[in-house]
C-alpha cells in the first residue's frame, strides 16, 4: 500500500503517537502495509529489517468498531510495539497460525497484552474499552482456530484482557497521578506511587521513575554530596534549584546522611532497571547523574561506556554526561571531544563555556565568580505575564461539582497518603487526588481531542515560542526523555508537555481543600 494512501497514513500516525508512550530513543519500525486480504493480521518482523506489518484488513476491521476505532488500532499497534521496544526477540505476530512459540513466549504474549493496553493509553488512546471487542473480531474474521500454538487460548486470552484491562487501568491511572505529583515537586508522594507500581510490575520505566523521585528528594534538601557541580545536568527541574555547590547553605548532619541514604537508594533502581531491560536509556543517564553528583566519577564514566555498547544511537545527553564525567577527573580533552559531540543536549552552551572555565586553570574563587556571573547572564528572562488560574479543559470545568461516575479509585495509605479517584467527563481524564496537604482536582487532556485550546488560545501543536510568548517563563521545565519535556507554570496551574519543541497536550489542575 502506498505511503500517500489514506489508511496508511492514518495507521502511521497511530504508530507514531504510541512509540511516543515507550521512554525508548529508539525509532519504531518501519510501517508495511499489504493491500488486499493478506490475512498478516499484524506481526514484527526482524530481518532483513526490523518492520511492523499492518494488515489493510486489519483496519478495515477497526473501522467497524465505530467511534473507538482508532483505540482498536493503537491497542494492537501497541502490542506489536511492546515487542520491539522491550526487546522480546523472535518475529512475533498478534496471532500467528504458524508460530512456534515456545512457554516463555507465551509469557511475552501476556505481557504485550498489558503494557499495550498501557501505553496505548499513556498515547491517549480508550483501548480499554475496546481490548476485548477487537481481539474476539480477529479471531472470528480471520478464522483462527481457539487454540494457536504458543498462545493463550481464545478463552484464556479474552480471559486475560478483561483481568488485564482492569490491572492495567489501576497502574495507568497511578502512574499519570505519580508524574502529576512529580511535577507538583510532591516527590515523596510521587515516590509513593511509583513504589506501589514497581511492587506490582518491576518494569524499567517503573523503576526509573521511583529511583528519580528518590533523587530529585536528595536535591531538595538544597545540598549535593560533592563540593560544587558547576554544570548543569539533566534531571534539574528549574534554574533556581541549581546543582552548584557554590553559595550552598550547610545542611545539618543527618540531612546530609538521609540525601546520601536516597541518592545511593536511586541508584539501586536505576542498576535493577536497566538489568531488567539494557536498552533503556533513560535510566543510564540518571544513573550516570546521580554517580556523578555522589562523585563518583570514574563509575558514571563506566557507566555510560556500557550504555555506549549496549545502545545505538548514543544520545547527545549521553554524550554530555560523559562530557560532564572527564571533566570532573580533569581529562578535559576528552571532555570537550564529548561536549563537541553533544549538540541539542541539556543547556549544552552554558556546559560547553563552565569547561572551557575549569579547564583554563584559574584560582578556585576567580573560577567561582564567573561561573556565578555565567549563570545570571545566561538567564534571560521573557516578558512577564500575568497568570491567572486556568479553569477549563474543553467542555470540563474546575472545580468538578455534582455527581460523575467513579470507575476507578486508588488507596495508598502508607507511608503517605495518596488517595485518588478517576473518571471520564467528556472523553477526558479527570482525578480527584486526596493528599495529607489537601485535596487537588486534575484534568488531563490528550493530542487525541482535537480542536481543544487553552484561556491563551494554545492547542496541540504549537511552538514553544507561542506557548512562552503567551504563558511566559515556566516555572521550570522537567526533562521526561531526549525531546520530551513538561512546561510547568505554577500560577496558571498548568503543565504542558512538549515533545521536539512543539505541545502535545497539557493537564491543568485546583486545589479544592487544605491550605496552600
Amino acid at each position: 500500500m502506498p505511503v500517500t494512501s489514506y489508511k496508511y497514513r492514518i495507521t502511521s500516525s497511530v504508530v507514531n503517537q504510541v512509540s511516543l508512550a515507550f521512554s525508548d530513543l529508539r525509532q519504531a519500525p518501519k510501517l508495511i502495509m499489504p493491500g488486499g486480504k493478506s490475512n498478516q493480521i499484524a506481526r514484527l518482523t526482524l530481518e532483513p529489517e526490523i518492520q511492523l506489518i499492518v494488515d489493510e484488513k486489519l483496519y478495515d476491521l477497526c473501522r467497524e468498531i465505530g467511534k473507538d476505532s482508532l483505540s482498536a488500532l493503537a491497542f494492537i499497534i501497541s502490542h506489536e510495539l511492546t515487542h520491539f521496544f522491550y526487546r522480546h526477540q523472535h518475529p512475533f505476530g498478534f496471532a500467528m497460525p504458524q508460530n512456534s512459540l515456545m512457554l516463555r513466549n507465551r509469557e511475552l504474549e501476556k505481557e504485550a497484552d498489558l503494557y499495550g493496553l498501557i501505553n496505548a493509553f499513556a498515547a491517549g488512546y480508550q483501548s480499554f474499552a475496546v481490548a476485548s471487542r477487537i481481539l474476539d473480531k480477529i479471531y472470528q474474521t480471520y478464522q483462527l482456530p481457539d487454540s494457536l500454538q504458543g498462545y493463550p487460548t481464545r478463552k484464556e486470552r479474552l480471559h486475560s484482557i478483561v483481568s488485564y484491562t482492569k490491572q492495567a487501568r489501576q497502574l495507568a491511572f497511578t502512574h499519570e497521578v505519580g508524574k502529576f505529583l512529580y511535577f507538583k515537586r510532591d516527590f515523596a508522594s510521587a515516590e509513593h506511587c511509583f513504589s506501589n507500581l514497581a511492587s506490582q510490575i518491576p518494569s524499567a520505566e517503573f523503576l526509573n521513575n521511583l529511583g528519580l523521585a528518590k533523587l530529585q528528594q536528595a536535591l531538595a534538601q538544597g545540598w549535593s554530596i560533592i563540593p560544587a557541580m558547576p554544570f548543569k545536568l539533566p534531571v534539574e527541574l528549574d534554574a533556581e534549584s541549581r546543582l552548584m555547590g557554590i553559595d550552598r547553605r550547610d545542611p545539618k548532619d543527618e540531612n546530609k546522611t538521609e540525601s546520601q541514604a536516597q541518592m545511593e537508594s536511586a541508584v539501586k533502581n536505576f542498576e535493577k532497571a536497566i538489568s531488567i531491560n539494557k536498552s533503556y536509556q533513560p535510566a543510564y543517564l540518571n544513573l550516570a547523574t546521580t554517580l556523578l553528583l555522589l562523585g563518583k566519577n570514574g563509575t558514571a564514566g563506566e557507566m555510560l561506556d556500557q550504555l555506549r555498547k549496549n545502545v545505538t544511537p548514543f544520545s547527545t545527553d549521553a554524550h554530555l554526561l560523559a562530557g560532564i564525567a572527564f571533566a570532573r577527573k580533569k581529562e578535559y580533552v576528552l571532555a570537550k571531544a564529548e561536549l563537541g559531540l553533544a549538540g541539542g543536549a541539556y543547556e549544552i552552551e552554558f556546559n560547553r563555556k563552565v569547561l572551557s572555565l575549569i579547564s583554563s586553570g584559574g584560582e578556585d574563587a576567580e573560577m567561582n565568580q564567573q561561573i556565578q556571573k555565567l549563570v545570571m547572564t545566561s538567564q534571560v528572562p521573557l516578558a512577564p505575564v500575568q497568570l491567572v488560574d486556568e479553569k477549563s479543559l474543553g467542555a470540563v470545568t474546575l472545580p468538578l461539582t455534582g455527581s460523575f461516575l467513579v470507575d476507578h479509585q486508588v488507596f495508598l495509605p502508607k507511608p503517605d497518603l495518596v488517595h485518588f479517584q478517576h473518571s471520564q467527563i467528556n472523553g477526558l481524564h479527570t482525578y480527584k487526588i486526596l493528599l495529607k496537604e489537601g485535596t487537588y482536582q486534575m484534568i488531563q487532556g490528550n493530542s487525541q481531542h482535537k480542536g481543544l485550546l487553552t484561556s491563551r488560545g494554545i492547542k496541540a501543536g504549537d511552538g514553544v515560542h507561542k506557548l512562552t510568548s503567551q504563558y511566559g517563563a515556566p516555572n521550570r521545565i522537567v526533562q521526561l526523555a531526549e525531546g520530551q519535556e513538561v512546561y510547568c507554570y505554577d500560577k496558571g496551574k498548568i503543565y504542558f508537555k512538549v515533545q521536539e519543541g512543539e505541545v502535545q497536550n497539557w493537564l491543568i489542575y485546583q486545589k479544592i481543600a487544605g491550605a496552600d
